[in-house]
């Protein structure tokens, strides 16, 4: 008898066959190719937007896969074999929330959502991924984002997963000219966590801000790898990616800005911090700037250290306790970037424990 295979299932396997090619790739690095290759999930599946998303079922359909396909981990053929598009027009002003809440254990999950905000629209729309603690799963989502002339976007994505997850993100931006994005991630971490975000200004005069958040602790993992593109005159970027890492805990950060010949009158920044609170944890950062055209401002910076000795005896001298004083500084730490998202349950929600 002839069994019939899922989507998803073919997804893994191709995705595991094309893993044992990275193995010398500088992308994947540090990224542990074995755990990946040895995952065997109980069950496939994907991630429904129109379930995550009731407010706009109707806004949500099922198509083919998207001409554009970019798939997170560079490898379309793990990806469905159809994806889902989210019609803005009309929604010149509004916040949206998608709530994704996969039940089960040991799945291989799969989504692909394109949408395009429309010219001169504000919108928001926040993003959560929640499962239960010891869910296992693994994650692959891609999003295709289009922003119109004079649109205005900002993303908040809280990944709230369960710490013994696979996750993997792909983030694809469009900016068209005088457009403006916020992107905002936070993430309490999970076994393996690979985020990736390219975004190309294809106008003049659009802006995007690239906000990013890891609290690691145990043997958590996670990896960011921004692309910023700037390819028309007078645009701008900004990356700040910060991260606490306790334990054995790994963080790496892979940042890179290209200016194209004629994009003068660019200004990109890019700033990455790291907090080390064990002598086991480790960080990695590659910063890199390829700048093709005179008349620009370009910089990048890169901190790896532990809390400041002095400033924990100054407040411990104000009377409080060690952990008070530990905890005052790292909520310090992280105030700056979190306060950038404007969605405030976002922002009650992720807190220094999980």
């Amino acid at each position: 008898m002839k069994h019939s295979i899922h989507p998803t299932q073919l997804g893994l396997e191709n995705f595991q066959a094309a893993l044992s090619g990275l193995k010398h790739s500088e992308e994947w690095k540090y990224v542990d190719l074995k755990r990946l290759t040895d995952y065997i999930p109980q069950n496939f599946g994907t991630l429904d937007a129109q379930s995550a998303c009731p407010e706009l079922k109707n806004k949500i359909w099922t198509t083919e896969n998207s001409p554009q396909q970019n798939s997170f981990l560079a490898l379309p053929e793990a990806q469905p074999s159809h994806y889902q598009e989210l019609d803005l027009a009309g929604k010149n002003l509004g916040a949206f929330l998608l709530e994704y809440k996969p039940e089960g254990k040991h799945q291989f999950l799969l989504s692909h959502l394109r949408l395009v905000c429309p010219a001169r629209a504000k919108i928001q729309l926040n993003i959560s991924v929640q499962s239960a603690p010891d869910a296992a799963n693994l994650l692959n989502q891609s999003w295709e984002i289009i922003l119109g002339e004079e649109a205005e976007f900002e993303l908040n994505f809280l990944d709230q997963s369960s710490g013994s997850n696979l996750n993997f993100y792909n983030f694809s931006f469009a900016c068209a000219g005088s457009s403006s994005l916020l992107f905002n991630h936070y993430t309490h971490g999970s076994a393996i966590s690979k985020l990736n975000c390219q975004a190309a200004l294809n106008g003049e005069e659009a802006k995007a801000s690239f906000n990013s958040l890891a609290l690691l602790a145990k043997r958590q993992a996670a990896h960011s790898q921004f692309l910023v593109e700037h390819k028309q005159p007078n645009t701008y970027s900004e990356e700040a990616f910060r991260a606490i890492l306790r334990d054995e805990s790994i963080a790496e950060f892979s940042g890179k800005i290209i200016v194209s010949p004629h994009a003068i009158g660019t200004d990109a920044k890019q700033l990455t911090r790291h907090l080390l609170l064990s002598d086991l944890a480790r960080a990695h950062t590659r910063p890199q700037l390829e700048i093709l055209a005179d008349d620009v401002k370009c910089s990048h910076g890169a901190t790896v250290g532990q809390l400041d000795a002095e400033q924990l005896f100054y407040l411990g001298a104000r009377g409080l306790s060690p952990k008070e004083a530990e905890e005052s500084l790292l909520k310090g730490f992280i105030s700056e970037l979190l306060d950038r998202c404007t969605y405030p349950d976002f922002r009650q929600a992720f807190t220094l424990q999980p």
